[in-house]
């Protein structure tokens, strides 16, 4: 453990920690501690340990399991600090080593209280490091559901080889549909098993002696599909590809729920930070590959407002982009980067989002209105961010008038973000009924447009006196770092089982002739049974 100072009596694990200075009147910092009255000595479970240390008036007492790491503050300005909250108290990390691995130590002799609590950047019990708070909330579709294929071709199947691949077939189509509602899927998992499934139905689909653009055996299945906006209204097409893209918008859609349920667990760890980052964007990479190479294959034109529109898809793309680009802006606040740039990146996300939001503008509204909702809420919500962290930039070139301005801006749109969730809530539609509004990362943007904007205020009063403008400043922000873009997706290679005998062996001439392309109208498609994927609530070391 680091060295103790005058001011406290080393701590025994566990014991008492007594402190004979007082804290200063009660208030809230910029990060949302509060002060807390409370009894007369300071205590608590032991350095590192589950509960809270006060001294004699106050203190900051902490929700969770801390990790070992303290804050030690107010102290003399000269320390400087990584922030410091309106009434200007300055905290200070110190270098040292304490209980649970973490880097700190006691505050010097000079200093006037010490608190314990959590930095920024904990660490759990294993030693990673957790993003502190970095939840987020993304609204997701229903998956696609379909009807059982049993790929049995009695009589065209007419060799061992022929039987294996429809068996095999079976099996991992079978496995690759279980895995959609599987909590303990991990994308290794899921790539396995859509690589071993893709691989045997690009035999349906592709010749192998390329002699012909197709495989003969293309049209003999039907393939059934419902819709994640429309609900169970099937679509039916006899055609592998059919069933290439629809499988392969599903993995898609996994992907970007497999983030989202990352996203919003509680203690989310760089990592599992990076993962969601990484899923969304290969997510996207698949909508954009199955937009552009596979859609314009089709033999039936896709239906208008079906997933395998055009306009929908781009949608998902850009919305994945976006919800990637989230993940790229509370890193770069979590490492303190410029407010230009986090500036310049929300610009870009709240772009991204109205660029979705514009591409479903000429859907039924009973189909698309709680999705466009969404996207409208999320495009407003990253516009404050812009408008916030760009009035920083402007007060930080000692333009505070126009800083006043770009926060009042800034509280504008959080108020119609505010509006947009709690119609959100009320709308029908496919997606979780949820209200955003009171979920953390609609919370802290409040709390820091507000702070932000009143000591800008503060500012103006006592140095600059300078007028505000009347119209808000035009945000010409360009990111060049950061920006996300989709990950290049290929569908896998022909299996090896596929060979010139194996295709041979399936007789096309030998197929009932009872046989019909139109599907059966009694087969019902059952709804997928998904498990509940909502956020964890928040439960992190925080203060109250």
């Amino acid at each position: 453990m680091g060295a103790c100072s005058a001011v406290v009596r080393p701590p025994v694990p566990g014991g008492e920690h007594r402190l004979s200075t007082k804290m200063p009147v009660p208030m809230r910092d910029s990060e949302g501690w509060r002060l807390r009255k409370v009894g007369a000595s300071l205590y608590g479970t032991g350095w590192g340990g589950r509960g809270w240390v006060v001294n004699r008036k106050w203190a900051l007492r902490a929700r969770g399991r801390c990790s070992g790491r303290f804050l030690w503050g107010p102290g003399p300005r000269e320390w400087g600090s990584p922030f410091s909250d309106p009434r200007r108290w300055r905290w200070q990390r110190l270098t040292g080593r304490c209980a649970g691995g973490s880097e700190s130590t006691l505050a010097p002799a000079g200093g006037r209280v010490a608190v314990l609590s959590t930095l920024r950047v904990p660490e759990n019990r294993n030693g990673r490091k957790h993003l502190e708070k970095m939840t987020h909330w993304f609204h997701r579709n229903p998956l696609k559901a379909t009807a059982p294929v049993a790929f049995n071709y009695y009589g065209v199947a007419a060799g061992p080889p022929a039987s294996k691949i429809c068996s095999d077939l079976r099996s991992s189509r079978a496995r690759l549909l279980e895995l959609f509602t599987d909590l303990s899927c991990n994308p290794e998992m899921m790539k396995n098993a859509a690589d071993s499934y893709f691989s045997l139905l690009q035999g349906f689909i592709n010749s192998l002696d390329e002699s012909t653009q197709e495989s003969k055996l293309r049209y003999i299945q039907n393939f059934k599909w419902t819709d994640t906006l429309q609900g169970q209204v099937p679509s039916a097409q006899q055609d592998a590809v059919f069933e290439l893209i629809s499988m392969g918008f599903n993995v898609a859609l996994w992907y970007t729920k497999y983030a989202s349920r990352l996203a919003g667990k509680e203690n989310i760890t760089e990592d599992e930070a990076k993962e969601v980052h990484r899923s969304l964007k290969i997510a996207a990479g698949i909508f954009k590959h199955l937009k552009e190479s596979h859609i314009p294959k089709l033999i039936t034109p896709v239906e208008k407002g079906r997933d395998l529109e055009a306009r929908l898809l781009e949608a998902y793309v850009v919305q994945c982009q976006a919800e990637a680009q989230e993940v790229t802006i509370a890193r770069a606040i979590e490492l303190k980067h410029a407010p230009g740039l986090i500036a310049a990146l929300a610009y870009e996300t709240a772009n991204f989002y109205q660029k979705a939001d514009h591409a479903l503008s000429s859907l039924e509204p009973a189909y698309s209105a709680k999705w466009r909702k969404y996207l409208h809420l999320k495009m407003c919500f990253y516009t404050a961010y812009a408008y916030c962290y760009h009035g920083q930039t402007l007060l930080a070139s000692d333009k505070c008038g126009e800083a006043i301005r770009s926060l009042q801006e800034a509280e504008k749109f959080y108020a119609k973000a505010e509006v947009l969730c709690k119609e959100y809530g009320e709308t029908k539609g496919p997606g979780p009924t949820v209200r955003p509004s009171g979920h953390l990362f609609f919370r802290k943007l409040g709390n820091l447009v507000t702070n932000t904007l009143e000591k800008c205020q503060r500012e103006n009063g006592f140095i600059y006196f300078q007028k505000i403008p009347t119209e808000a400043p035009q945000l010409e922000l360009k990111a060049n770092y950061g920006l996300v873009e989709p990950v290049p997706f290929e569908f896998p290679p022909t299996s090896a089982q596929w060979t010139p005998e194996t295709l041979a062996s399936f007789d096309l001439t030998k197929r009932p002739k009872d046989d019909s392309t139109k599907p059966k109208a009694e087969e019902a498609v059952k709804p997928v049974r998904e498990p509940d994927t909502r956020p964890q609530k928040d439960t992190g070391c925080s203060i109250s």
